[in-house]
């Protein structure tokens, strides 16, 4: 019977808050105006609703008569793009990336055919739960303290996870279409379309690109059953399924009390 050792490449809980930081700085984003594609450090964000992004002060003006409705339709709240910034940390930390690439390599089956990743995606839907009190504890639940929470996550076609009604379309299809080539020689690199749902039903989408390495399809080729070394849920051997993947990211943002990732949020 064989055992194969997968391990998170960087233990959540010792991972440096730099990292984070940049990981976070180097996400890709658009400007709501004019939607060039930059990098989440290189865009401006609307002072008051800290969602609206724009590459330069002139874009932000333009596009104020369009936004000012959305902007001043409700005071400002605790959870206002609550989800949309949790998922940007989640993006930003490289335990949850390994999560995702062995997900990849699994639903996409990269080891059979990494070309599989130019037919196929990942579609993530994201919302906050209310946070649970502790085991013993007489504290009841209450909803002004959520966390992040996955609520699905399945392969889906490529066409589908860029969705050409957005009118982001033509620089999420350039951008698929340059990491994809630039990986055409080496590792696939698979597109996650992530869809955040606010509180108010709200919603905001996010693509993000992962190079998957051989060390995640090699692992899927070999088969289980495998023993699992996380940080969080510790050692176990069990059959990485899909299913078993997707509990696990949820179970460590519950099992995170301390809020080390900052995938919780308080009301004020």
């Amino acid at each position: 019977m064989h055992y194969e050792y997968v391990k998170v490449e960087r233990p959540f809980n010792m991972k440096p808050r730099q990292d984070i930081k940049q990981n976070l700085a180097s996400l890709p984003m658009f400007c709501w105006c004019c939607n060039e594609g930059k990098s989440r450090a290189d865009l401006k964000v609307c002072s008051r609703c800290k969602t609206a992004r724009y590459c330069t002060t002139e874009c932000q003006k333009r596009d104020w008569p369009k936004h000012k409705e959305a902007c001043l339709a409700t005071p400002l709240q605790w959870d206002r793009g609550c989800v949309k910034k949790m998922a940007e940390r989640f993006l930003a930390n490289d335990a949850f990336m390994s999560d995702l690439s062995f997900f990849a390599a699994i639903t996409l089956k990269l080891h059979e055919d990494p070309t599989n990743a130019t037919r196929y995606g990942v579609q993530l839907i994201c919302s906050a739960i209310p946070v649970e009190p502790s085991p013993g504890s007489s504290t009841a639940r209450t909803p002004s303290q959520v966390m992040f929470h996955l609520k699905s996550i399945k392969r889906m076609p490529i066409d589908e996870c860029r969705d050409r009604e957005t009118p982001l379309m033509g620089q999420i299809e350039q951008v698929h279409k340059d990491m994809t080539m630039a990986g055409a020689n080496g590792d696939p690199v698979v597109m996650f379309d992530l869809r955040c749902f606010e509180e108010d039903g709200e919603g905001a989408r996010m693509a993000q690109w992962l190079r998957i390495t051989r060390r995640w399809t090699e692992t899927v080729k070999k088969g289980p059953p495998t023993l699992l070394l996380d940080p969080i849920l510790g050692s176990m051997d069990t059959i990485l399924t899909p299913e078993f993947i997707h509990e696990s990211i949820n179970a460590k943002i519950r099992r995170d009390k301390d809020n080390k990732l900052k995938l919780r949020a308080r009301k004020a």
